[in-house]
């Protein structure tokens, strides 16, 4: 009988533990989530300016034609052929947001350490956001080649457009970290 109420006062203290843990994280992850989705958006604008107005060399000129890589993502994820033309549709707009939601929700956990103003540490999030996706996951599960194997115009445009990303992202989430702890 008196294990019993050991037990249960254990798994009482469990349940209060992660609620203190999901109360101290839950609000950061959330700052985060939204931040990233928010920045996507100008992100998304930065990367069809800079495809546009980027010089190419004579050999990849065609390189300002390709779908950007939100919309081949896209394509590969829910197996169909990629559309020509720089027009992304609804589900290039919901996985680019929902990518850019989802990996900043790692922001407060993964730069809370890092002794940077918020824009430099958004900016250091984004370059490895980019080096794990175009030189990680993305070629290795086939979805896309790895950013080795494409132009440097590309990776330019890709990059700077994720530095973007980063900046705005770290920008939002401290300052919603930040509204959230009752400071201006």
């Amino acid at each position: 009988m008196k294990q019993d109420f050991k037990g249960s006062q254990n798994k009482a203290m469990e349940r209060r533990n992660r609620f203190e843990l999901f109360r101290t994280w839950g609000p950061r992850l959330l700052a985060g989530a939204l931040a990233g989705m928010l920045a996507s958006i100008p992100m998304a604008g930065v990367m069809d300016g800079l495809n546009r107005i980027l010089p190419t060399q004579k050999r990849s000129w065609l390189d300002r034609l390709r779908p950007l890589p939100p919309k081949q993502i896209t394509a590969s994820m829910l197996g169909r052929r990629v559309r020509q033309g720089r027009k992304w549709d609804a589900p290039t707009w919901a996985g680019h947001l929902g990518y850019g939601a989802a990996t900043a929700s790692l922001y407060p956990v993964l730069t809370r350490p890092l002794p940077l103003p918020d824009i430099l540490r958004g900016m250091l999030f984004a370059t490895i956001i980019w080096a794990g996706s175009y030189l990680g996951w993305l070629p290795a599960f086939n979805i896309m080649p790895s950013a080795v194997k494409d132009t440097p115009r590309r990776n330019a445009v890709m990059i700077l457009s994720h530095l973007v990303w980063g900046a705005l992202t770290g920008l939002l989430a401290g300052k919603t970290m930040n509204l959230m702890k009752g400071e201006r």
